[in-house]
Parts: structure tokens; sequence; C-alpha cells
């Protein structure tokens, strides 16, 4: 079978052009982004904020310590991979319920037993409540005992690559009910109340105060989480896109024909990337988790988030008159999107970076297979790779 793409050594690493797209790229006219993993470097933060609010649910609940290396990188990489988990409230949502199935069952029980008895409503008192009438429930060593089978059990739901977080919860269900488990989990599950809005949402009150930090939380939800965090994990982000690509893109395309379709805020995203936010058309602009906050609830906004084609379809419209868009994404989810939205409206093609990935050879075989007619290291190689084809003469 001959070699569909042509390969171009970059400074930054191997960048993928598919042979056949030549005269698609050419005649581009504007280019849209998703933001985590492509403008901003997250894996300090969103990666982080799982893990933290995870630990934070369980060292409360247990009154013991739990190592932040029982919440293996690689289970949040599955399930990403999955294309199915745009929100990482999903994520640790996911995580948290595999956890508490594989405590012991005596725990289990007196977490149900506890339960009955606490009438708080909001989330953190809700933990705060549990976790007096639990202490001393759980082995004081459980944690640093059993890290490696929780981390193995981690792994093995999440290597079996659950569509999306409804499917897996299922699945989890499904294997407690085997165990004997079934009612306890039920009972975690109404617990963390994890489809209702905030102040009640366990997941989405400790995962945005340690995303956000205690201010930007409070700007947003418009009360304090009671959680102490002096700063948000958003502190650590970092630029990957430096204006300069901005810029070349600009002079290449015009003024206004860069857009934005992120599951991400539109708070989180002007913090991070402050005036480079004037580069992107306004009217070209979707953030799905301000729908989120809008419409009260993560279940209300399912038709809207990614792999669902809404937010490439809102943004490209808001640019106005496009006839042939680029999204470039980095991930399972975003590609999935280009070809749902080509589904309705035949007019989007997908570029996937690779390099800030956990497994780069791996996400360029993905992206291969997904037939992304580029494939770069960063987004910052993208002007050169538009600047080489529009070089090069056709055949």
């Amino acid at each position: 079978m001959p070699n569909k793409y042509q390969e171009l050594n970059l400074e930054g690493g191997r960048a993928y052009i598919r042979s056949d797209s030549f005269e698609q790229i050419k005649s581009l006219d504007a280019v849209i982004f998703d933001c985590d993993g492509v403008l901003i470097d997250t894996r300090t933060s969103y990666d982080e904020a799982i893990r933290r609010t995870v630990q934070h649910i369980f060292r409360n609940l247990t009154s013991n310590p739990l190592p932040l290396n029982t919440i293996p990188k690689q289970a949040i990489y599955n399930l990403r991979l999955s294309g199915g988990f745009n929100f990482d409230w999903d994520t640790t949502y996911v995580i948290a319920l595999t956890l508490f199935k594989n405590l012991p069952k005596r725990f289990q029980e007196a977490f149900s037993e506890a339960t009955k008895q606490i009438d708080a409503e909001e989330a953190t008192e809700r933990l705060t409540a549990a976790s007096s009438k639990l202490s001393g429930r759980l082995s004081r060593e459980y944690f640093k005992e059993n890290g490696k089978r929780l981390r193995e059990a981690l792994i093995k739901l999440t290597q079996s690559r659950p569509r999306d977080r409804e499917v897996a919860e299922r699945l989890i269900l499904e294997s407690a009910e085997r165990e004997g488990c079934a009612k306890h989990l039920k009972d975690f599950i109404k617990f963390l109340a994890y489809t209702s809005e905030a102040p009640h949402n366990m997941i989405s009150v400790l995962f945005d105060t340690y995303f956000y930090g205690p201010t930007l939380f409070k700007e947003l939800y418009g009360f304090e989480s009671g959680v102490k965090v002096r700063k948000g994990l958003i502190e650590k982000e970092r630029l990957i896109v430096t204006e300069e690509t901005l810029e070349a893109l600009e002079e290449m395309l015009g003024e206004g024909r860069l857009g934005l379709a992120t599951g991400r805020s539109s708070l989180a995203t002007k913090k991070t990337l402050g005036d480079l936010l004037n580069y992107f058309n306004s009217k070209g602009m979707v953030f799905i988790e301000d729908l989120k906050y809008k419409m009260g609830g993560e279940s209300l906004i399912k038709p809207y988030v990614k792999p669902q084609p809404y937010s490439l379809l809102e943004a490209a419209a808001g640019i106005g008159d496009v006839k042939s868009v680029l999204y470039v994404g980095n991930s399972s989810e975003d590609y999935i999107m280009v070809r749902n939205a080509n589904s309705v409206k035949r007019m989007f093609l997908f570029a996937g970076c690779y390099a800030l990935q956990r497994r780069p050879s791996k996400m360029i075989k993905l992206f291969k297979d997904a037939e992304a007619v580029i494939i770069i290291p960063t987004v910052n190689d993208l002007p050169k790779i538009l600047g080489y084809v529009r070089g090069v003469r056709g055949g």
C-alpha cells in the first residue's frame, strides 16, 4: 500500500501531509482551534485537578492519605482516547466510582449507613459530615498497601475505552452487582450528586476549586466553595501557541478568519490566552463549558458536547462566509467531531497535534488512521505547513 502521507522534517519533529489533500489545503479560508493541548499546555492543570479532586474526596471520606500516584495518568489518557470524555468532570466521576467500588465492603456498608444520617445538601457540608461519621473505619495503611491493586483496577476499566460517562457508569455498576456491592455504589453516586448543579454537585465544586482557585471560582459561581485552596492549577498553565504563529496565520488567511471550538470556559480561556484572544473572531468562538453553567447541568448539554458537531458548526457560522475550514485538535473526540460536522455540512478538514501527548507515536498512528490532512508536532508548525503546501505546484 503506497504511503498516503508526505513527510517533512521540522525543527520540532516530523510533520505529515496527506498526499491527496494539497488542493483542499490550498483552498482553506479559515482555521478553528481546540484550546487544551493545542493552544494551551494543560498537563499541569486539568490532569492534576482530576487527581486532586479524587484525592480530596477519599482523603476526607476515609480520614486516610491517598497518594496521587494511586490515580495513574494512564487511566486519564485511556478515557480521553475513547473520544467521549471531553469534560474532565466525567473522567473524575468515573475514577471516583471505580475507587469506591474497590474499597472493602465493610467500609462501603459503613458509608451507606452514615449517609442515611446526613441531611446536608451542599457538597462540602456532605463530605465533612460523612468524614466525621466514617473516621477510623478504614485501616491507616489501606491506600499504601492497596495502591497497586487500585491502580490496576483503574487501568483495567479505562483500557476497555468506554464510549462515554454513561457507558462507564453502567460497566462499573454491573461489576458491582456481580460483587454484591451495587447498593453501596448507588449510595455513593447519590452522595456525589453529579447530575445536579453546584453547590450540590461534589465533583464540579471540588474540581473547579482546584482548577480555578478561590477568586475565579467565586467569579464563576457567585459563592465560595469552602475548600481551602491557595491558588488554582490554572496558574500553572503555559501557552503553546506564539503570537508569531497567529500573526502568520492571520496574514495568510486574512483578519477574522481564526476561531475557537473548545470545551473550555471563556473565563479560563481569557485567563491563559490573554491578549492573544484578540486574534480570534469574537463571533467565531464557542465555549461549551459556558453552556454548562448557563443551562444548569451537564446532562442538558450532552447534544452540544464534543464529539457532537455543535461547537465547530457554530464557530464556522460565526466566522461568516467560509467554504473550507481546518479544525486543529489533539484528540479522538476532535477528529470524530470533524467527521460528524461533515455529515451536516461537508467543509471541514482535520489537523492533529501530537508532540505534547503522552504517547506521540500512538497519536500519529491514530491521526493517520483518521485520515487527518495534516499531522504536526505543535500548532506553531501550522504556518510552515500551509506555506509549504501553497508553494507546491499542482500536478
